[in-house]
């Protein structure tokens, strides 16, 4: 009955709103109320409702689901070609400290270094910038591990076009988790909507371009 307890400010004082039921004549009504002097209080049901109807309105339709989709693949791709050819560069550069070393032994078997102490000196460095960039190349390998990118995008977007939904259906611990990865800070209500100080990133650019979109579909009917 209370997923919004502690996460409601009150729109008279400013204190965290709390929850109860208190009893009538013949049921027991549910109510988000303010434990201060102002004495602010509203239906739980409406306020549960309204805030479902909130969710929606950062929800987008299928079409923008997959443009953002091909967008986000198209990015993925990139990223995942630039650590490619990172990769290839370290690789190589591991193959040309080879070579050297390689032609270095060469030259000292053959007598053609003056001293050993040169021989080693160039060993030793060759060995450590080796070690330097194996060690950079294990990284990048773990960075840029294949992942099945395209189902975790369907999951992600398919989550954002279908909160209102799934936060219906969820558990008090998973609406609590939802209104809280949207809402950074605590929400505001004032009788008729929701107002916070700051919205997820993501959430609000998806307001706006809802907003922009709808503005858009106005002018044309005009």
């Amino acid at each position: 009955m209370y997923p919004l307890r502690g996460l409601l400010l009150c729109p008279r004082c400013g204190h965290i709103l709390t929850a109860s039921r208190s009893k009538g004549k013949k049921n027991w009504y549910h109510y988000y109320h303010c434990n201060s002097k102002c004495g602010f209080r509203h239906h739980s049901e409406k306020i549960n409702k309204l805030f479902e109807i909130e969710l929606g309105k950062y929800e987008f339709s299928e079409n923008i689901k997959n443009i953002l989709k091909t967008l986000l693949k198209d990015n993925y791709k990139s990223l995942t070609g630039c650590i490619t050819d990172a990769r290839k560069k370290v690789a190589q550069e591991i193959d040309d400290i080879g070579l050297k070393l390689s032609k270095a032994r060469d030259l000292y078997l053959m007598d053609k270094l003056d001293d050993d102490d040169d021989y080693r000196q160039v060993k030793v460095q060759c060995q450590k910038e080796t070690e330097i960039l194996e060690d950079k190349l294990r990284l990048m390998n773990t960075e840029g591990k294949e992942t099945d990118i395209s189902k975790k995008l369907d999951d992600a977007l398919n989550t954002i076009c279908n909160l209102s939904k799934l936060y219906s259906k969820a558990d008090t611990a998973g609406k609590r988790a939802i209104t809280c990865s949207m809402y950074p800070e605590k929400l505001v209500f004032d009788g008729i909507g929701f107002r916070t100080p700051r919205l997820n990133s993501i959430a609000e650019f998806i307001l706006l371009t809802n907003n922009a979109l709808s503005k858009k579909k106005t002018d044309m009917k005009l």
